[in-house]
């Protein structure tokens, strides 16, 4: 089921749980993600994270700055430490995952959030209060603030590895045909930072898939018909294989998917 997703932004956000958890240290979720229309459009003033992003959209384009938009279908890949915004996104479904070593588990940011609604209000994508050093009122980035609570330490932006988001349009690749089953083609849609983070599309033609088991490894299908072990499974879901596992993945003839590996090194 679609479930509001309580954060401190403006506008209105639900979504599906698709996995969360850690691997090799790095924190990650992810989340199927739809956006409110109109009045309740989701908005950001300009900010940027600690942690990075992958965002593909399935329903519509997702916009991330004036005049800035992911078209629908393409993928984005949003460096740690490298601003965007200010944003307005009205409606629309994206698959969304976030990842990194301080990224915040649900209890944590759950908690954070309720104990910081105590002590002022979260606003316009800010959060409001008073220092309490000099009784000044303040205005402060609401994520910030949130992660900051949790974390019981100032957070610290890393220096963007790269400048700005970086938008990849999958139909500019070329298929490649995998040495171990050429019947199941690879586009190389990008390998970034020394997490050696790949993302690629596969589209099967009535070969097998296999994820090996050096490092946690996601699939996400975006039609019906992708086989994991006898299980056949439907449009818009994800398939998780942790380091140590090694998984079979086929899928009818045209399937594509959508396929996000990474070896983190900490």
């Amino acid at each position: 089921d679609w479930k509001h997703y309580q954060h401190p932004r403006e506008g209105t956000l639900e979504v599906k749980p698709l996995g969360r958890g850690s691997a090799d240290g790095v924190n990650y979720n992810l989340t199927l993600t739809r956006y409110g229309d109109d009045a309740d459009a989701f908005a950001t003033p300009r900010h940027h994270h600690t942690f990075e992003q992958v965002r593909v959209p399935l329903v519509g384009s997702l916009n991330y700055g004036p005049g800035e938009d992911i078209p629908e279908g393409w993928a984005a890949y949003f460096p740690a430490g490298a601003p965007y915004g200010p944003q307005r996104v009205s409606g629309g479904i994206v698959l969304l995952l976030q990842y990194g070593t301080d990224y915040l588990t649900s209890d944590q940011y759950k908690q954070a959030h309720a104990r910081l609604e105590q002590r002022g209000r979260f606003a316009d994508g800010n959060y409001h209060d008073t220092d309490p050093a000099t009784g000044a009122a303040r205005v402060r980035d609401a994520v910030d603030v949130v992660w900051t609570e949790a974390l019981g330490r100032p957070i610290r932006h890393p220096k963007p590895r790269y400048p700005a988001p970086i938008l990849i349009d999958p139909e500019a690749f070329d298929w490649l045909a995998l040495p171990d089953d050429p019947a199941v083609q690879v586009r190389r849609l990008g390998t970034f930072t020394e997490r050696e983070v790949t993302i690629s599309r596969v589209r099967f033609d009535g070969g097998v898939l296999g994820l090996g088991p050096d490092r946690t490894q996601l699939l996400f299908a975006l039609d019906d018909g992708l086989d994991a072990g006898g299980t056949t499974l439907g449009r818009w879901s994800a398939l998780w294989s942790a380091r140590g596992e090694e998984t079979a993945v086929g899928g009818r003839q045209g399937l594509e998917a959508l396929l996000e590996i990474g070896r983190a090194h900490v």
